[in-house]
Formats: C-alpha cells, sequence, structure tokens
C-alpha cells in the first residue's frame, strides 16, 4: 500500500500495461472484446496478439462490454479492506463506452455506503 493509502482502479481499454499496473499498484479491470462468435478478454488477447483486433478489422469490427457496477464495486471493497481510504477510478472515454458511467455509479454507491472514503 502507498504511503497516501490511495488505490487506482483503471479499465483495460486505458492502455496501463500489466508491468507498470504492477510496479504502480494500479488495479485493472479487464474489458471484454465481443465477436459474433466469441469473447475475448482483451488483456489475454493482448498478451496473445497485440494486434489482433486491428488485423481483423476487414472481418469484423468488435464491440467491448462494459464493466458491471458489482465488478466495480466488489473490487473497491476488496482494496478498503486492504486498507486503502481514498479511490480513484480511470476509464476510457464516455463516448466510446458506458464503463465510465458504470464506474462512477459503483463509486457513488462505496461513498454512501463508506462515509469516509473518497
Amino acid at each position: 500500500m502507498n504511503a497516501s493509502k490511495t488505490a487506482v482502479i483503471c479499465d483495460s481499454g486505458c492502455d496501463v500495461g500489466r508491468k507498470a499496473a504492477e510496479h504502480f499498484g494500479i488495479t485493472i479491470l479487464q474489458l471484454m472484446v465481443n465477436y459474433k462468435s466469441r469473447s475475448i478478454g482483451d488483456l489475454d488477447l493482448l498478451d496473445e496478439d497485440p494486434v489482433y483486433v486491428y488485423r481483423h478489422f476487414d472481418e469484423e469490427i468488435p464491440k467491448t462490454s462494459a464493466l458491471n457496477i458489482a465488478e466495480v464495486k466488489d473490487t473497491a471493497e476488496k482494496l478498503l479492506s486492504e486498507g486503502y481510504e481514498n479511490i480513484i477510478t480511470v476509464s476510457i472515454s464516455s463516448a466510446m463506452s458506458s464503463t465510465f458511467n458504470t464506474m462512477s455509479i459503483a463509486m457513488r454507491d462505496i461513498e454512501e455506503e463508506h462515509p469516509g472514503v473518497k
């Protein structure tokens, strides 16, 4: 835990690499890349083939699944149980995904349930 007791949660669309996340203690919530025939966790996809999505645009442009509120809240609750007192969330643009809205709603709920949390 860092001295400020502040945790950072971001979605995987923010392009924070695994090594940077581990080094800085950032929690990454994984988005799913959805094709008609299958869904792939984008972190898994990036480990496997970082340009897969781009190379397959001529076949199909995938969509992403937004995080669900429960997943964000569960992650925040876990961080609070580890002693963090503040949580910063970062997501991809609200123009591209509903993930920003999902994180905002989840964190408002956390603030109501834990009045001292910022």
